[in-house]
């Protein structure tokens, strides 16, 4: 069982971490997801949104992890980890957060096309999730190391496609134009933003804004927009991924 720490609010540190249980399940060679008993008041964390964790007690000189949350109802959440963390029986977790804004989604939006690239597509399933429970129709496209992740992990109602290496899949021009709202994951240093956004306009008369999101998850050291390691340049003004982000409308970006 591993435990957790109690929830840092508006940034006040962790003094006494008080141990919660929780239970670690191995999705696959690479993968595990962590379920963790914690004090968030259910709907504090939206997704898109995520925490800042350490996983040592007492002084630590090491930045924080980005965790991201993939659920998180009845004061459990649920964390998706690579199994080279080594996550342990017993470890304390501090964590402050919730950090970033809720992925941005419109109401009348009933169509949602979210594409992961060569990224773990947490904060997308997140989004599946909450989506499928609104019932609304979700369409998740893995390419690159994406593919990876396991299918049994995704709610059944979320279609499931995959993207061969030149980012091509089957009926991709049906999906960009039946979908109402397209979420993108990838890593920030490729050109996969600037690629989708091109593809959008060439198959769609027009792109409105708020249409077309790509989440950015760089490094995030300080998680308050200090340090501005998270800069993304936009056509008229910076955005602090950080902060602003993750999700951020590609209409916006100077790709």
């Amino acid at each position: 069982m591993v435990r957790s720490g109690d929830a840092c609010y508006n940034w006040v540190p962790c003094e006494r971490p008080k141990p919660s249980s929780s239970e670690v399940t191995r999705l696959s060679a690479a993968l595990s997801r962590v379920e963790i008993a914690s004090d968030f008041a259910p709907g504090s964390i939206q997704p898109g949104q995520y925490l800042l964790a350490r996983l040592h007690a007492g002084w630590d000189p090491y930045l924080r992890e980005r965790w991201q949350p993939v659920r998180f109802a009845d004061r459990l959440m649920i964390v998706d980890r690579h199994t080279e963390a080594g996550d342990q029986p017993g470890q304390v977790v501090s964590l402050l957060g919730p950090c970033g804004k809720p992925i941005p989604i419109r109401r009348d939006a009933q169509h949602l096309l979210l594409i992961a690239q060569d990224a773990v597509p947490s904060a997308l399933v997140a989004l599946a999730l909450k989506a499928v429970e609104e019932g609304r129709s979700v369409t998740l496209v893995l390419g690159g190391a994406a593919q990876a992740y396991p299918l049994d992990a995704l709610p059944p109602e979320v279609e499931v496609l995959h993207a061969d290496r030149d980012w091509k899949w089957p009926a991709q021009v049906d999906a960009f134009t039946w979908a109402e709202q397209v979420v993108a994951l990838a890593p920030p240093e490729t050109d996969f933003y600037a690629r989708l956004w091109q593809t959008l306009n060439q198959l769609r008369i027009y792109v409105p804004e708020r249409f077309a999101f790509g989440l950015f998850l760089p490094p995030t050291p300080c998680g308050v927009g200090a340090c501005q390691a998270c800069l993304v340049r936009g056509k008229r003004k910076d955005y602090l991924a950080c902060t602003e982000g993750p999700a951020l409308d590609l209409d916006k970006l100077a790709l």
